[in-house]
């Protein structure tokens, strides 16, 4: 499983020898579309992007590339919204999966801050997108031992979220 897989339905113009397609509001030219779709690694059931992190605090991954001089910052996760399924049209882009790095089409949702917010509260996502039961069972299973990646791909959390508890618990 991988993106090549989805066809990209967004507009498409020429642009010389190559395309441009219309996504977020820009004409992205082919190549950056290729680097998007090669940047992805496969966990259990979602599609990561590889990309830089969006900010220092979050998993989610950003596109950025310069164009007519202008720089760009995209969410990976916009993006594949945009190139696969259809334009947001103001709306933001929800993970059905709660991992933020995802780009898997399957599992991107176009919905309102409100929606989101929503998701959030009945998901219990208190601490970012990690509600309290699941601090205890990534506390029990560090204690335990376990290995920080089983813990992240088998909760579907960031290897770095697991890392920073147990530095924290280190220090208590």
């Amino acid at each position: 499983m991988n993106l090549d897989q989805f066809p990209i339905i967004c507009p498409v113009r020429p642009n010389g020898s190559m395309l441009d397609y219309f996504v977020l509001g820009y004409w992205m030219p082919w190549d950056k579309i290729q680097l998007f779709i090669r940047e992805v690694k496969l966990s259990r059931s979602c599609i990561l992007s590889t990309l830089p992190r969006a900010r220092e605090n979050a998993d989610y991954r950003r596109l950025a590339f310069r164009l007519q001089g202008k720089k760009v910052n995209a969410k990976a996760h916009r993006v594949a919204y945009e190139l696969f399924i259809g334009p947001l049209e103001g709306y933001i882009v929800m993970h059905t999966c709660d991992v933020q790095a995802c780009v898997y089409p399957q599992h991107l949702v176009r919905g309102t801050p409100v929606e989101n917010v929503v998701d959030r509260n009945t998901k219990g996502r208190t601490h970012g997108h990690i509600s309290k039961e699941k601090w205890a069972e990534i506390d029990r299973r560090l204690t335990a031992g376990e290995q920080q990646s089983l813990i992240a791909d088998t909760l579907n959390i960031s290897r770095s979220v697991v890392c920073n508890r147990l530095k924290k618990l280190e220090n208590r």
